[in-house]
């Protein structure tokens, strides 16, 4: 007679077949016994287990909700019902589920386990810390929570903490690759680039097909200036996974650095195709697009970022910072568009004044920068932080900026600072603490909205007192910068309605500058041996807008022996290249009569300036930097200021050297001003020959008078606290 297996005896079976890995024969075996008993809750429950690691969601959690509902009070249904929520993607329902089987065991480690990871998807990260901090009471050697606790204090910028934490999973299951990339996040993040790299190779060689851990450690090349190796980086994990995002953003990054700015912008588009609906990727675009001189594109697609997510404070920063290369856009226009960042990132901040010291005591004076390094900032203020230093003032620098990018002009920064601070990766709080911990008297900003700032911690006002100096050509907007260090030139009288700071002139320039060692010996004028006359510009192509073309095309008509020379990295790009060509041509201006030049070495681009005899200075945005070199190597710069800060530089720099005659006061000027130098051979030749002496000479690079005015300003300050 032949024996009946009961059910009990099946489903010991089936469950032996699943432990086993024969998915399909455990299937069969469990569908048999729900075809003679439906409502039976543990075969439900271990089915709708088996079909999630099938792959079926929407059938495991069908199934385990059933599960649930014939057994209420049991614990595991809900634990197994909260995962295949929490893995399906319906992350709030997961996290109530994992809630009410804590009700019914309160110690169910892996019910609070998935509940952090349920609460760090839903942003809330407190809730994660203390979550998994109740974990780790109960098993405190359970690596895999101490990388849990990591990751909750990594979302609230607790860096170290989480770092601790990362190593402490490691030393309890040292190959775990994805503790190891985890590190190396929180080290990326603190600005330790070398440490970072180091722990993306340790997860590579125990996962060599890790791609997340392979992109990762292409950020880190990428800030230590390893372009080349982040671009093999991010291919290699674009040859596996072709529409990975955020490979195909940072290939986009690091091919802009490259220059190849159809590459980025292939990217670019090619990210936002994927993904139209994410803000970052708008974004990413527009920044390629501001590189290329696009403007129009580029603010459009910074407006459909913040449309997507007004709380994206790069995007309305870089908007913000567009408004000064647009034609068209007043002080009035650019003041409404720095406060409008004000309002809606800092004005939360906005408290009273930190009370100053009493006494007659000389206060501590901080700078805060992304750029202490061979960067125009840099070139604008080592003079002045050695000059201080040498006068006997503490001087205490905040370099945001990643350990180890440094270069010789960093090491002087680190030399003329009484302290120096690494705080890339400290949060604002963090900072502001340091800064009022500190103990300083003057906060100098010297980014205002450029890559890096740190505005958000001037917004928490660390400081008595709070300037915005040398690093930003614009109002900050915000309510918490109580002074705008400027000269006469930049901000004449009459505008000053049109900043949120109160401006402060110093005498002669608001900078001094710090020329290049050894610079090429400048040469007699090129127009002499070759016949005709070569203007220049070696501004960046954002700021060559089409009546920029316009009037430059004017020029070269009436000097039609003329030629046109323009440098800039984004000629490094063919397409850019022809499209500025073509908006020549437009003008009738053949191609013939233009030359274009990419990146090239400092030595190079100086020496490259020297083949132009008169550079033209573009409009609304000025040159700065570029004005100094070109002065540098006996080029005169013809300029036309117009109400903004950003296109008045060259005409500071060119007021203090004595050298008006080149000043237009409007666009027809500036014509006529370019046509009768363009034919007055023998006045360039004589600007040439003394140029270099003249600045050289002038209070542009006079350190120990501009430190005297520095120090008389920072004084005054200090006396109206």
């Amino acid at each position: 007679m032949t024996r009946q297996v009961g059910v009990t005896e099946r489903l010991a079976w089936a469950q032996g077949h699943h432990r086993a890995g024969r998915l399909g024969v455990a299937e069969a075996l469990y569908r048999g016994i729900l075809a003679e008993e439906p409502g039976h809750g543990e075969v439900l429950h271990v089915l709708g287990v088996l079909t999630q690691q099938l792959g079926r969601l929407d059938e495991a959690v069908t199934l385990l909700e059933r599960a649930v509902t014939l057994r209420p009070e049991a614990v595991e249904p809900l634990v197994s019902l909260g995962h295949a929520l929490l893995v399906s993607g319906r992350t709030r329902a997961a996290a109530e589920v994992f809630l009410r089987a804590l009700t019914l065991a309160p110690d169910h480690l892996l019910a609070r386990t998935n509940l952090g990871i349920a609460w760090l998807g839903l942003g809330e990260a407190t809730q994660a810390e203390a979550a998994f901090r109740r974990v780790l009471e109960r098993e405190p050697a359970r690596a895999e929570s101490h990388g849990d606790l990591g990751a909750a204090l990594f979302h609230q910028g607790r860096l170290a903490e989480a770092e601790a934490c990362y190593r402490q999973a490691l030393a309890l299951n040292p190959a775990e690759a994805r503790m190891l990339n985890n590190l190396g996040n929180a080290l990326l993040d603190q600005g330790r680039l070398a440490e970072a790299e180091a722990a993306y190779r340790q997860a590579l060689a125990v996962c060599p097909d890790y791609d997340e851990a392979l992109g990762n450690l292409g950020v880190a090349l990428f800030a230590q200036g390893r372009v080349a190796d982040a671009v093999a980086c991010y291919r290699g994990v674009l040859d596996r996974q072709p529409d990975h995002e955020a490979a195909l953003g940072n290939l986009g990054l690091a091919l802009l650095a490259q220059g190849d700015l159809t590459g980025a912008e292939a990217c670019a588009r090619r990210a936002l195709a994927l993904r139209p609906g994410h803000a970052d990727e708008h974004f990413g675009l527009g920044n390629v697009l501001v590189e290329q001189g696009r403007l129009a594109e580029a603010e459009a697609c910074f407006r459909q970022a913040l449309a997507l997510r007004p709380d994206h404070p790069a995007a309305l920063g870089n908007l913000v910072y567009l408004q000064m290369f647009m034609p068209g856009v007043g002080l009035a226009g650019i003041l409404a568009a720095h406060r409008s960042w004000n309002d809606r990132h800092a004005a939360g901040f906005a408290t009273g004044r930190v009370r100053p010291p009493a006494g007659p005591g000389r206060p501590r004076l901080g700078f805060v920068s992304p750029d202490f390094r061979s960067h125009p900032v840099g070139f604008f203020t080592i003079r002045t932080l050695e000059g201080l230093r040498r006068a006997g003032h503490e001087v205490i620098c905040y370099a945001n900026q990643p350990e180890g990018t440094g270069d010789p002009l960093t090491a002087r920064f680190r030399a003329a600072a009484t302290a120096w601070r690494s705080v890339a990766g400290w949060s604002d709080d963090e900072l502001a603490a340091a800064i009022a911990a500190d103990g300083i008297g003057i906060l100098f900003d010297l980014a205002g909205h450029m890559e890096g700032h740190r505005l958000l911690t001037f917004a928490r006002r660390p400081a008595p007192i709070q300037v915005s100096w040398a690093g930003y050509m614009a109002t900050t907007g915000l309510e918490a910068m109580d002074i705008l260090l400027v000269d006469g030139h930049q901000v004449p009288a009459g505008s000053e309605r049109y900043y949120s700071e109160r401006i402060v002139r110093l005498p002669d320039s608001f900078i001094c500058y710090e020329p290049p060692v050894d610079p090429p010996t400048v040469t007699p004028l090129p127009a002499a041996e070759r016949g005709y006359l070569t203007f220049g510009s070696f501004n960046v192509l954002a700021k060559i807008n089409p009546g920029v073309v316009a009037v430059w095309s004017r020029i070269l008509q009436r000097v039609p022996e003329a030629r046109l020379l323009l440098k800039a990295r984004a000629f490094d790009s063919p397409d850019c290249r022809h499209r500025l060509e073509t908006a020549f041509q437009d003008q009738g201006i053949g191609a013939g009569r233009l030359s274009f030049l990419g990146r090239t070495s400092q030595a190079e681009h100086l020496a490259t300036i020297r083949e132009v005899d008169l550079a033209l200075d573009p409009f609304p945005f000025s040159g700065s930097t570029t004005t100094l070199e070109c002065l540098l190597m006996g080029v005169p710069v013809l300029t036309c200021p117009g109400e903004s800060f950003a296109s008045r530089h060259s005409l500071g720099f060119l007021a203090t050297v004595g050298l008006t005659e080149t000043v237009a006061g409007d666009l027809d000027d500036y014509v006529g001003r370019a046509v009768a130098l363009g034919n007055d051979w023998g006045r360039l030749a004589d600007w040439r020959a003394g140029l270099r002496q003249r600045l050289l000479a002038s209070p542009l690079c006079d350190g120990a008078r501009f430190v005297r005015n520095f120090e008389a300003a920072c004084a005054a300050l200090w006396a109206e606290r």
